[in-house]
């Protein structure tokens, strides 16, 4: 009796020895323990407080995973696999791994590749490929659908797809982009929404938000460096404009603007290619057309002393000896010859003697007058 219990007594310990230590006489087969001695490969199923394994094909439990390949389940608190793959499922709080291919769910994922699906509070991640979704997300490259809090890119990230977040801070971007606050810090190609795009706190720090915009800027206040396109909000400001800037005020800061400038004001401090219409339009030299209630335009240098334009509103102001002027007070302190004339209620040319400086109805330049101030008189 006694012998029989001793012998029973034995194969127990035999038997928690070996269901501790995870042993499996190196044989591809179930594995369950509590010890991380687990060196080989399973095929099927993997417990243990600590597994370590060089891969595992089925499904692997455990407090901590740490496995160099993996092919289907694995859940844990710490899931690490940074020097192999995973093709399937990782669950946990924590996530490392070098390559996975599948879903990830977890408090923090930190991984260098992924393919397939993240979600997570936290996610910093090397490349994804498919659908990042988390409170916080920082990538270096990704070619997807992000969504999340705070959307954050080291420099010289690389985005391609669609970002939403309340507020997003990239490098380059290609694609779609929705957010409250939208920052760049090089180029963005394709559609941008949201309350604020670009930051106003490094505009005024420094020369520029982002080098261009190109494609479509939509939001309460947009910021950039170039925008190639259409830009639309209450506030525009830019240094260069190839397109279409509609809003509230629209200003181009310091370099030339092609296109068309729409709002309440718009204002440009070198040379406008185009059209401004608004309530107040504002132009260093101007090459097209302006129409609002109040126009003024300048000579910016005495190379653009052949610019035609062409003003038309209530009050129109220039200073150019080719400025076309229509409008109810029309006013050309352009001291010297040209071709300018005005149509107008009230029409005032500098140039001319002082009895033809004011004219109702007409006015224009009179060349044979003012012809012998040119030798004499270069002020502008």
């Amino acid at each position: 009796m006694h012998l029989t219990i001793k012998i029973k007594y034995q194969y127990f310990l035999i038997a928690l020895f070996l269901i501790i230590n995870n042993y499996s006489f190196s044989q591809p087969s179930l594995s369950y323990g509590l010890l991380r001695l687990n060196k080989d490969y399973y095929y099927g199923f993997n417990l243990g407080i600590q597994n370590d394994a060089k891969a595992v094909y089925g499904l692997s439990l455990g407090i901590t995973n740490k496995l160099e390949t993996l092919y289907g389940y694995q859940f844990g608190i710490k899931n690490d696999t940074r020097l192999g793959r995973i093709y399937g499922v990782q669950t946990g709080i924590i996530n490392k791994y070098g390559n996975l291919h599948g879903i990830s769910i977890g408090i923090q994922n930190k991984k260098i590749n992924t393919t397939g699906f993240q979600f997570g509070l936290i996610n910093k991640t090397s490349k994804i490929k498919g659908i990042q979704i988390g409170l916080y997300n920082e990538v270096t490259e990704l070619y997807g659908f992000q969504l999340g809090l705070n959307n954050y890119g080291p420099a010289k990230a690389t985005y391609s797809g669609i970002s939403i977040g309340l507020t997003s801070d990239l490098d380059n971007f290609k694609g779609v982009r929705l957010g409250l606050f939208n920052d760049t810090k090089n180029d963005i190609y394709g559609f941008q929404f949201g309350l604020l795009n670009g930051n106003v706190i490094t505009w005024h720090k420094s020369s520029h938000i982002y080098n261009e915009c190109i494609g479509i800027s939509m939001g309460g206040v947009n910021f950039a460096e170039h925008f190639k396109g259409i830009c639309v909000g209450i506030l525009n400001n830019s240094n260069k404009l190839n397109g279409v800037s509609c809003g509230v005020w629209n200003k181009v800061r310091k370099n030339d603007t092609y296109g068309l400038q729409a709002g309440i004001v718009n204002w440009s401090n070198a040379r406008v290619y185009g059209l401004q219409t608004g309530v107040l339009n504002y132009a260093k030299s101007l090459y097209g057309l302006q129409i609002g209630i109040t126009n003024f335009t300048l000579l910016a240098s005495h190379r653009d002393r052949n610019f035609i334009h062409f003003q038309i509103g209530l009050f129109n102001w220039a200073k150019h000896p080719k400025s076309k002027q229509l409008g109810i007070i029309n006013i050309n302190r352009y001291k010297i010859d040209g071709t300018g004339w005005q149509i107008g209620l009230i029409n005032y040319v500098k140039a001319n003697p002082w009895y033809m400086k004011i004219l109702p109805i007409f006015n224009t330049i009179n060349e044979k007058v003012v012809a012998t101030k040119r030798a004499n008189n270069r002020e502008f």
